[in-house]
């Protein structure tokens, strides 16, 4: 299971989007060996960006609506993160050590190389 998580200024679709309106899963579901993947893609809820925004919140607030769409019932959950996303990602799997167990491996940074064309 990949798991994509935006930064919490940005959107899940926008963020994951270059300007030829190519997204960075669509990269990803065309190698061989990642399609056999499921994708969960999640966007902060703009509840979270108010001023009493907290790190701990999101990290929370992320588990749960992974557990809600079944993302726990995946052997393992790669995260691909952009900016704060990484920061909730990491606050996250830090609180909930089983899920961090299944988590082999943590993509973070500034998406730039989607915006490359192939």
């Amino acid at each position: 299971m990949f798991v994509f998580v935006d930064g919490t200024f940005g959107d899940a679709i926008g963020t994951l989007r270059n300007s030829s309106n190519q997204y960075l899963w669509d990269f990803v579901a065309d190698s061989p060996i990642i399609s056999s993947f499921n994708l969960y893609i999640y966007g902060f809820p703009s509840r979270c960006l108010s001023s009493s925004f907290a790190v701990n919140k999101a990290a929370d607030y992320l588990y749960q609506q992974m557990e809600l769409a079944g993302v726990h019932k995946h052997k393992q959950v790669i995260f691909v993160a952009h900016s704060m996303g990484g920061l909730v990602v990491e606050t996250m799997l830090l609180r909930y050590e089983k899920l961090a167990e299944r988590t082999p491996l943590i993509l973070g940074g500034r998406f730039t190389a989607a915006k490359a064309d192939r």
